[in-house]
């Protein structure tokens, strides 16, 4: 129990300001004279940066629709009941050879009937087709992902990956695994839900380490798990305008869309292995083209009536302090200091 109590307060007390106070004199921490000194490159030339890899992306093949299929899945889990009710009236037949694939298909719903209310045949039935569903989904995300790292590396002229860290005790981090990440370049982004300073982050930051504070309070929860994952699911679904998606949802498995969505898992520096990049903050505006949104993995944890929190978006991306081979990790400084004016 004190153990487990210990181990909780590891993670939580970066976030905990007295702890951070009392003990930043004794940590490592980045520093700018104030915050328009924080961006190491304009906000345009990241921009242009990322146009370029998600038009590549997008014409190599990976669509708005390829990016939510697995979360496009889990929604056909249940089945409106006049369609059950109007075969399970019919005596003699059979239910699971009554009803067709595509007359199903036609009543999927998301709020009514459950799916342990089914029949049996049919409950059978719909469980196969969604357990085929989820496997396509995710082979075909696995096989979309090896493509997307080949663009990178034709666009780029690198890739990173999720792999062990090299610290001891840093669990997984992001390494290089091929070509060369030179000075001044996105070498990731920080995925996750973007919470505004008044919105309430308490229990979602319960023993989540990936949450990233910006410089104006604004939150990012880079939590691929737990209930981060669900809310941000959920946001993501409820933006969703038809066919088209605001954001990325692929960086919650292990094959994201976007290969530069493994931000959150870049280690902290140490004094033996000092920090190649540093964060920066920038906002995707409505500028921004609308058909590479589905590459961007941020999005709103509040929705306004108007549809302005959906045009603005906050995303934090890591940018390279100096070259940066194959082979070696991306460590940042999980403090920048601020000088007060």
């Amino acid at each position: 129990m004190t153990k487990n109590l210990l181990q909780r307060w590891k993670q939580y007390r970066y976030r905990f300001v007295p702890w951070i106070a009392l003990n930043l004199k004794n940590r490592s921490a980045r520093k700018v004279p104030d915050a328009s000194s924080d961006k190491l490159l304009p906000d345009k030339q990241v921009k242009a940066y990322m146009c370029t890899l998600f038009t590549a992306l997008l014409q190599g093949g990976a669509t708005s629709s390829s990016s939510g299929s697995l979360q496009s899945a889990e929604y056909d889990s249940v089945v409106t009941s006049d369609a059950i009710m109007s075969h399970s009236q019919n005596d003699g037949t059979n239910i699971h050879s009554a009803i067709t694939e595509t007359e199903i298909e036609k009543h999927i719903c998301h709020n009514d009937m459950p799916l342990h209310s089914l029949n049996s045949p049919l409950k059978t039935w719909h469980v196969s087709r969604l357990f085929r569903r989820k496997r396509d989904s995710a082979e075909s995300l696995e096989s979309l992902h090896k493509k997307n790292m080949l663009i990178m590396k034709d666009v780029l002229g690198f890739t990173v990956e999720r792999r062990p860290s090299r610290i001891t005790g840093g669990g997984n981090g992001v390494i290089v695994t091929s070509g060369v990440i030179p000075e001044g370049t996105v070498a990731a982004m920080y995925p996750g839900l973007v919470y505004n300073s008044w919105e309430p982050i308490l229990l979602q930051s319960i023993n989540n380490q990936f949450v990233f504070r910006c410089i104006d309070n604004i939150h990012v929860d880079g939590n691929d798990r737990g209930v981060s994952r669900y809310i941000y699911r959920s946001c993501a679904q409820r933006d969703r305008v038809g066919p088209y998606w605001p954001c990325d949802t692929s960086w919650l498995t292990e094959c994201p869309v976007n290969p530069l969505a493994i931000g959150q898992y870049v280690n902290n520096h140490t004094k033996q292995y000092p920090a190649n990049v540093a964060y920066q903050e920038i906002d995707i505006t409505e500028e921004f083209p609308f058909r590479l949104r589905c590459f961007v993995p941020n999005t709103h944890y509040g929705s306004s009536l108007d549809g302005s929190a959906s045009n603005r978006v906050r995303s934090v991306v890591l940018v390279s302090l100096k070259d940066i081979k194959e082979g070696e990790e991306l460590l940042s400084s999980y403090f920048t200091l601020v000088k007060s004016p």
